[in-house]
């Protein structure tokens, strides 16, 4: 979570920064970036809260025996796929419209 969180310079604070600068708003692109980087902190300790709150039930779906460790690789991988073939065909129905 730390890595997505802010350890890694993020592309949108850039962009949104670089923007302010071209517009001569530097205050307004701080205030922004400010704002962004207080919500995500907000989500991802309440992601971590509920985590931690929610461990005894995690527990119980973690056993081996459960049939959901042998279907979950695959509803991932149909899933990943049907979202890159829909990022496809928009790509492609943008470029022949």
């Amino acid at each position: 979570m730390g890595v997505s969180g802010g350890l890694v310079p993020c592309p949108e604070a850039l962009g949104v920064m670089l923007v302010a600068i071209g517009l001569d708003r530097i205050a307004l692109g701080l205030g922004l970036i400010l704002a962004f980087s207080f919500g995500l902190a907000a989500v991802l300790i309440a992601i971590g809260i509920l985590l931690v709150r929610s461990r005894s039930k995690l527990d119980r779906l973690g056993k081996p025996g459960n049939s959901w460790h042998r279907l979950l690789p695959l509803v991932s991988a149909v899933v990943v796929t049907l979202l890159g073939a829909g990022i496809v065909l928009k790509g492609l129905m943008a470029y022949v419209a």
